[in-house]
């Protein structure tokens, strides 16, 4: 099994509306194979001395997929693409980290 965290900034006052589309596209993803996990999150503020500051136009996307090869196909599906297409103008930067259980 293999961990994906996606962090993902959106244009200033954007959230809301990639938000829409995102879960909009959440039961396709989970209807893939392979996919085990997959969903939105956004910051909560908790005044934890460990936490930093809440980032308002940050929604991390927390994945768990059975494979590698899982993942490549999810990345390639028609839908994630025709997703990709329709946030453009929403998204400024996304950031993939792939993990391993250690």
């Amino acid at each position: 099994m293999i961990h994906v965290l996606a962090t993902i900034e959106v244009v200033d006052g954007k959230r809301d509306e990639f938000l829409k589309h995102f879960n909009e596209l959440v039961p396709q993803v989970l209807a893939e194979e392979g996919c085990i996990a997959y969903g939105p999150a956004v910051d909560l503020q908790t005044n934890l001395p460990v936490q930093p500051p809440v980032r308002p136009n940050i929604v991390t996307v927390i994945e768990q997929w059975d494979d590698l090869s899982a993942l490549e196909a999810h990345l390639m599906a028609p839908h994630m693409v025709a997703f990709r297409d329709v946030v453009k103008d929403l998204v400024i930067e996304t950031i993939v980290g792939v993990l391993e259980p250690a």
